[in-house]
């Protein structure tokens, strides 16, 4: 396992716990959950994969959907759910602290390999990281988090320009 097989796990995870807690406060029924989690957990990278025309990793492996569906399963196990609401908002933060940074890096990454410029980098850093979490937002009708928080754009910048 390299660091970046680390990194995508640890990001995955982290947006996967992120989606079941937006899911779960917006009291969807379960498929509504996985999808949020799913969602938010991939589809920052099959919004980049598609931008350099690449079939999506998640349609070709399936380490992606063993990591979200293993902390989805984790996550209800153990009721994160039912934990008071300030440690939930908590959660949510780091966990979509730690999915974004996790993100930024994988899309820098992808984007130093196909020999992209600094703007080309940057801006799959910034999809990466990001493009999950609009959707999920757009799918619950949020503003999402990104149009509402200026550091959290601004990380996955400064991120992918590192």
């Amino acid at each position: 396992m390299t660091a970046t097989d680390f990194i995508q796990i640890i990001g995955t995870a982290a947006f996967a716990i992120s989606g079941y807690l937006v899911g779960y406060n917006k009291r969807l029924d379960v498929l509504g959950v996985v999808i949020t989690a799913l969602l938010t957990a991939v589809g920052g990278g099959v919004i980049r994969d598609g931008l350099v025309g690449r079939i999506p990793q998640v349609f070709l492996q399936t380490d992606a959907l063993i990591v979200v569906f293993a902390t989805l399963a984790i996550a209800w196990l153990i009721r994160v759910q039912r934990y008071r609401s300030t440690y939930l908002a908590a959660a949510f933060i780091i966990a979509d602290a730690i999915g974004l940074a996790a993100f930024s890096i994988t899309g820098a990454q992808i984007g130093m390999a196909l020999q992209l410029n600094l703007f080309g980098v940057i801006s799959l850093a910034f999809v990466t990281a990001v493009g999950g979490g609009i959707a999920r937002d757009i799918l619950v009708n949020d503003v999402p988090m990104i149009l509402r928080t200026d550091l959290y754009g601004s990380v996955a910048i400064l991120i992918g320009g590192l």
